[in-house]
């Protein structure tokens, strides 16, 4: 993104890959499951979400979003959208835990998979 000098393109540019890569991770999820079936993928996929997973952990939130927040300005998040749907007041500290509690679980749902996955694998074997 070096080649554009706007704040604010930048922070849109970066919000479309943002985008792009959750909407592409919950498709090749779908894809594993439908048409894949693939162990090898699936790690792979563990790998990628466990990562997404310790950054929200460590930085207490979406990073990319803090960062399109910063250069886009006040805008609302898929999270600011769903709490008020629910008529909960948002703010920067509930939509953060309400991310970080959705994304443990679902990595505790795929860790529960990858076990499944891994013991059906190995008693096959044997």
């Amino acid at each position: 993104l070096f080649w554009e000098s706007d704040d604010k393109k930048i922070g849109m540019m970066i919000q479309m890959i943002h985008h792009g890569f959750i909407y592409g991770m919950i498709l090749w999820y779908i894809y594993l499951h439908i048409f894949s079936h693939s162990y090898f993928q699936f790690i792979i996929f563990y790998f990628i979400f466990f990562t997404v997973w310790i950054q929200h952990l460590f930085c207490g939130g979406c990073l990319f979003f803090n960062i399109e927040q910063k250069l886009i300005g006040n805008h609302p998040s898929l999270m600011d959208n769903l709490l008020s749907i629910f008529h909960v007041t948002s703010s920067e500290c509930v939509s953060n835990g309400v991310l970080l509690m959705i994304s443990s679980l679902i990595m505790a749902m795929l860790t529960g998979e990858l076990l499944s996955r891994t013991i059906v694998g190995l008693s096959r074997l044997l």
